[in-house]
């Protein structure tokens, strides 16, 4: 199952820059709803697609590209072990991580997704 924003669809976000990199945080939690929740229990898998791009604007051709990253979220549901299980791909490496019950997923989803975009 694939869930893609519309234009009415409300998330936050912010921009900010650590360690001297460009830092994207993105709170994915308000598009993941209880009929969402039922289908991940129901054994469907949820995936997000990410897509971050950087332009710097130019007067006479348009803009111009100068970064511009794909990242990509899945969350499946295990019924024997009863655990929601994250896998985020972020530059050809996957990180799984395990909670326990929706209101510790829903609370990853809040505040712990941040992608670097820019060096």
């Amino acid at each position: 199952m694939s869930v893609q924003a519309a234009p009415g669809d409300d998330f936050g976000f912010d921009i900010y820059v650590m360690n001297d990199q460009i830092v994207v945080w993105v709170d994915l939690s308000q598009l993941v709803d209880q009929t969402q929740i039922d289908q991940l229990l129901d054994g469907a898998n949820l995936a997000f697609e990410l897509s971050f791009r950087l332009d710097r604007p130019k007067r006479l051709f348009g803009d111009q590209t100068v970064v511009h990253s794909n990242q990509s979220i899945a969350i499946s549901y295990n019924l024997i072990t009863e655990t929601f299980t994250t896998r985020l791909s972020e530059n050809n490496y996957e990180k799984p991580i395990s909670f326990l019950g929706v209101k510790d997923l829903r609370n990853y989803l809040a505040d712990s997704l941040s992608f670097q975009i820019a060096p």
